[in-house]
């Protein structure tokens, strides 16, 4: 993903996308099951030569046409053994990507700024500024009938403060069904509930984070993949999607 003002742009790390509604790339395509960010599988140099070759060329593509656009892009990038194929393009940050990749800002980045930067052509490759050595891993709680079937009632959902430091609860499909603060109550309509991540120095560290504070989320018929940041360099020609951020 990349952050342009029509002309110039600055890239996001990298980040890996698990589409699947199960583990090892089975089951149907969701909106997405989990993330994490940067991925091992997408070495510095890779990284460089997707932003070159996809990324800038986009943003020059769009130039040469007369569509001046700022705001994100991402570029969802399939590693094939005939190299590198862009499958997808979204003009918007996604679900669960961004909880990934909010964390790796500089906490004393002011996001509003740069965003102001985009309708004044003053994006530059060092507008935005990331925290070096750290990983987030972002695991989606879902209802047990996602993504073939929608819940017909609200369900009930019991959240207790997760216990390791480092883990973010993002809220989705969650709603307080009043607004009594003597009895909070949490509800899901179904679907991808919610998702939590985990931050650490390593991505075995922000893996295992992301899943202790699923603990802290319970609900009726709660789902979730176990396989998130699982994967290895070794096996990165895959069915799983490598995006530009």
């Amino acid at each position: 993903m990349a952050l342009t003002d029509g002309r110039n742009f600055t890239m996001f790390p990298s980040y890996l996308d698990f589409k699947t509604r199960k583990e090892n790339n089975q089951g149907p395509m969701t909106g997405g099951m989990g993330c994490v960010c940067p991925t091992i599988r997408c070495t510095e140099s890779m990284f460089q030569a997707l932003a070159q070759g996809f990324m800038a060329r986009t943003i020059a593509g769009l130039g040469k046409e007369g569509l001046d656009f700022p705001g994100f892009i991402a570029i969802d990038v399939i590693l094939t053994h005939d190299g590198p194929i862009a499958i997808e393009y979204d003009l918007r940050l996604g679900d669960p990507e961004t909880q990934a990749l909010m964390p790796q800002i500089q906490p004393d980045l002011d996001l509003a700024k740069v965003l102001a930067q985009c309708h004044s052509d003053q994006i530059s490759l060092s507008s935005l500024l990331f925290q070096k050595d750290r990983f987030a891993a972002v695991v989606v709680a879902i209802t047990k009938k996602y993504p073939l079937e929608p819940e017909t009632q609200p369900l009930h959902v019991n959240l207790t403060t997760p216990t390791q430091k480092d883990t973010i609860i993002y809220h989705s499909h969650t709603f307080h069904p009043s607004v009594q603060p003597s009895q909070p109550v949490v509800q899901a309509r179904g679907g991808r509930v919610l998702s939590v991540c985990g931050i650490g120095n390593n991505l075995d560290v922000a893996a295992q984070r992301a899943y202790s504070g699923m603990e802290a989320v319970k609900f009726e018929g709660m789902e979730y993949r176990t396989d998130i940041g699982t994967e290895r360099r070794s096996v990165f020609i895959t069915q799983g999607f490598v995006c530009l951020s």
